[in-house]
């Protein structure tokens, strides 16, 4: 029979051995815990770590994007002012080029007023008369200013008719005339190609023949090439001036003005003078070589000369107008300018004759019932001038010009 002391001794060992045993188990259990609980930590490190670089990594990815959005904007910025800078430049182009228009108008202007106006025709005066000292140029002056009160006087008179061979008459003529005179012709013109009733429009190059009858020195030709230098400047003139007076001193002014003013190189103009009485008779009025001038003719000027022979032979002179209507080319345009409240009744007269014999050939327009005024933009005036020749001068027409006009087309 066991004893029961071992017995209970025995028990005892095997549960201390069991305690043991669950210790130790426990102890590698806690341990393991422990490892694991450091493995976790590490594992959670590292993936706090890897969300960092994952962070990162992220905000690496998206700086380019941001960038590229960045580089895109300032693109779209550099090329608006790519445009506004090209916009700019065309609109400083444009401006540029104005600005050169502008500076070569006002320098050919100015060369125009210098050897246009007042200063030229006193230069030519001077030089024609070989005066030199400013006290020959007063002197003379002075004396013009005689002339020209005497040949204001016999415009006044019911039966015009000036000494125009008288060389003080063409000098006064000149000065008190020739410039407010050489206006009415570019004023007609631009008057008749704006009105929108009236079918005339001047050629846009090539040659311009003229016809200027009564012309005296030529105001009217060196009106017309001033105005066709400014608005038509690539057309020739080719001009040809009819006048039963010859002369020969003012003209010889006149051209040495026209040659100052219009460079050949540029401006081509050839002009050629006839003897024509406008009330005389057919090979008075209009010789063959003359005849056929007007033939060619784009333009036939009759200014201020009617006036001063309208009473002699008012028939005949209806019966040459009349003839010069026939001999005008189609698209031609004829324009009769006078002075106020002198042949109003004549060129009434006239137009009756268009309207009855040439009523589907031609196209007029009059404008002779009411007088036009023009104030006339002259150039300075010299003070040598103005003080010796113009002072209490009634015989210029530097304020205004008042006439009576009428246009006539050829169909």
């Amino acid at each position: 029979m066991l004893n029961p002391v071992l017995i209970v001794i025995s028990v005892v060992i095997f549960f201390i051995f069991l305690i043991i045993l669950i210790l130790i188990k426990l102890a590698k259990v806690s341990q393991h815990k422990t490892q694991l609980e450091m493995d976790l930590e590490e594992e959670r490190q590292h993936i706090t770590n890897l969300k960092r670089k994952l962070a990162t990594s992220n905000s690496s990815l998206e700086q380019p994007d941001q960038r590229n959005e960045q580089l895109i904007g300032e693109l779209k910025q550099a090329t608006q002012r790519n445009v506004n800078l090209e916009r700019e430049q065309k609109r400083l182009s444009i401006q540029l080029r104005q600005e050169r228009q502008n500076k070569t108008k006002l320098e050919k202007q100015l060369k125009v007023s210098r050897y246009s106006g007042y200063f030229a025709l006193l230069d030519g005066i001077y030089s024609a008369n070989q005066l030199r000292t400013d006290i020959q140029k007063q002197t003379h002056l002075q004396k013009l200013r005689n002339s020209a009160i005497e040949l204001w006087s016999e415009y006044q008179s019911s039966d015009i008719s000036p000494d125009y061979s008288r060389i003080d008459y063409q000098e006064a003529y000149l000065l008190c005339y020739f410039l407010p005179y050489s206006q009415l012709v570019p004023y007609l013109l631009n008057k008749l190609i704006l009105k929108k009733n009236f079918s005339y429009q001047l050629p846009e190059k090539g040659l311009l023949t003229a016809s200027f009858f009564g012309c005296g020195p030529g105001p009217e030709i060196f009106g017309l090439m001033r105005y066709l230098g400014s608005v038509q400047p690539s057309i020739s003139i080719s001009a040809a001036m009819l006048d039963r007076e010859s002369w020969k001193h003012g003209r010889k002014i006149i051209r040495q003005l026209l040659d100052r003013v219009w460079n050949s190189d540029l401006y081509n103009y050839n002009i050629q003078e006839f003897n024509a009485d406008i009330v005389g008779s057919p090979s008075e009025f209009l010789p063959a070589d003359s005849e056929e001038w007007v033939k060619r003719s784009d333009l036939i000027v009759i200014q201020h000369c009617l006036n001063e022979r309208h009473n002699a032979k008012s028939e005949q002179l209806v019966k040459n107008m009349k003839q010069l209507v026939e001999n005008m080319k189609t698209g031609a345009v004829m324009l009769i300018i006078e002075r106020a409240n002198y042949v109003k009744d004549l060129l009434g007269q006239f137009c009756r004759v268009l309207q009855t014999e040439f009523r589907n050939s031609v196209e007029f327009v009059p404008n002779i019932e009411g007088t036009e005024k023009i104030k006339p933009l002259l150039d300075i005036i010299p003070k040598e001038l103005a003080t010796n020749f113009l002072i209490h001068q009634r015989s210029n027409s530097v304020n205004s010009v008042e006439f009576i006009w009428v246009a006539v087309v050829k169909k």
